[in-house]
């Protein structure tokens, strides 16, 4: 998603995720030992993840940054640890953080969906069709040579341009978040329009959230109230009747 100039709102990257074969675990504990420390998390609850001969896969952490990955790569290597890989994982990522966050919105990062704003209202052009692939592994789950190799590859989503400009939203944001701290007020919302084409240059609410770092946001700060709040417009009105 761009602004009105071409600058990124949000992007897709590819980050990596750490997953294992269970059955090919042979010290689920002292494997967990190795990794919690790098991936995050507690030991006892990797190792009981770790410690299921009967399945097949199971993650050890989901979009690590590239250096945590190269840090878990080197303690496989020296521990000689197998059962261990990585994935490539999409991952939603917005550069500006905060900005335009009502109005964006976000996705599911599991699968991608979108939940909010206009990830989840153009979700089916942004998204794309997924692609497949079929192989054949031995037992230790190396890829046989020359074995069955199925290949669908995907189709990308669209690109979506809005007529937000980013420095107009910055400005707008600033504004409304100085105007709750005034005042007192529970929230503030600036809309901004080029009066001659009625173009949304601006939808700043406040208080606003980051979409990068959902964990502990207030429900109440992802409304976009400037489209889903009902209120009296007072004298503000009077200039339609003039």
């Amino acid at each position: 998603i761009f602004d009105r100039d071409g600058i990124e709102l949000a992007v897709t990257v590819d980050m990596p995720s750490v997953i294992a074969d269970p059955a090919l675990i042979s010290d689920p504990l002292g494997t967990a030992q190795v990794l919690a420390p790098l991936v995050g998390g507690g030991v006892a609850e990797l190792a009981e993840r770790l410690d299921q001969p009967g399945s097949r896969f199971t993650y050890v952490a989901r979009y690590v940054d590239v250096a945590v990955a190269e840090q878990v790569r080197a303690a496989l290597e020296e521990h000689q640890i197998d059962g261990i890989y990585f994935e490539m994982e999409p991952y939603r990522v917005y550069p500006a953080g905060d900005l335009a966050a009502q109005l964006l919105g976000f996705v599911q990062q599991d699968d991608q969906n979108g939940l909010e704003g206009l990830e989840a209202h153009y979700n089916s052009l942004l998204t794309g069709t997924p692609g497949t692939q079929v192989l054949e592994r031995d037992p230790d789950g190396r890829p046989i040579p020359l074995g069955e190799l199925l290949i669908e590859p995907a189709v990308p989503g669209f690109d979506l341009r809005t007529t937000i400009d980013r420095e107009i939203q910055f400005v707008a944001q600033k504004a409304a978040a100085e105007a709750v701290v005034d005042t007192g007020a529970q929230s503030a919302t600036i809309v901004v329009l080029d009066p001659a084409t009625g173009q949304i240059l601006a939808m700043a609410t406040a208080p606003t959230f980051n979409p990068n770092d959902r964990s502990s946001i207030d429900p109440a700060e992802v409304r976009n109230r400037a489209v889903t709040d009902v209120y009296e417009p007072g004298s503000t009105l009077k200039v339609v009747t003039v």
